[in-house]
């Protein structure tokens, strides 16, 4: 799904910077469904959700960022349809510079334990998002802000994808084939 989350930075009198959450709301078009009907759908909500940070926050458009999933953009790259994608969401009269990006599952993960774990916690933490389309996360490993991160290629919608395929014929059935699919991977 899309998720606008506006932040406000500031800096404490002690140094630490503070993620003020202003707003956080999400819409689920599927976009990972990549049909002609959730691609528009995408597109609408991707406009009202720069509206909003536009008209209601009053963020200039170049301090907006529209980043898409390693999951989708993984999706998008199996059917080769990542530039029509980019395409069909970008919103109309985009001002020179508007870009849609992607990350990688391992920028990905990093980015989750940069934007979660206070940074005090950082070098002794780790993190796993298990996402519709793929499982990342990781570990800074010491002070020096070497990331180790871990990637999977499955999140919760490939797998049940995967188990459906085995046309279960009951629960008990879904979740002996989800068992073995889990341990063979």
């Amino acid at each position: 799904g899309l998720k606008l989350s506006i932040v406000s930075i500031e800096v404490s009198s002690n140094n630490e910077v503070q993620y003020i959450l202003k707003t956080d709301t999400s819409s689920n078009p599927e976009p990972a469904a990549l049909t002609q009907q959730s691609t528009q759908e995408t597109a609408q909500v991707l406009r009202n959700f720069l509206d909003i940070a536009r008209t209601t926050y009053k963020i200039p458009v170049e301090k907006m960022f529209v980043v898409i999933s390693s999951g989708l953009k993984t999706e998008l790259d199996k059917k080769n349809k990542w530039a029509e994608f980019v395409s069909t969401i970008t919103p109309p009269n985009s001002p020179a510079g508007f870009a849609i990006k992607y990350v990688t599952p391992a920028e990905e993960g990093e980015l989750a334990v940069l934007g979660t774990v206070p940074p005090k916690r950082r070098y002794s933490t780790s993190l796993v998002d298990v996402g519709s389309g793929n499982t990342k996360g990781g570990y800074f490993m010491d002070a020096t802000e070497t990331f180790d991160a871990l990637y999977f290629s499955i999140g919760t919608r490939t797998f049940t994808k995967m188990i459906k395929e085995k046309n279960p014929v009951n629960v008990q059935d879904f979740v002996k084939i989800g068992e073995k699919i889990f341990r063979d991977c």
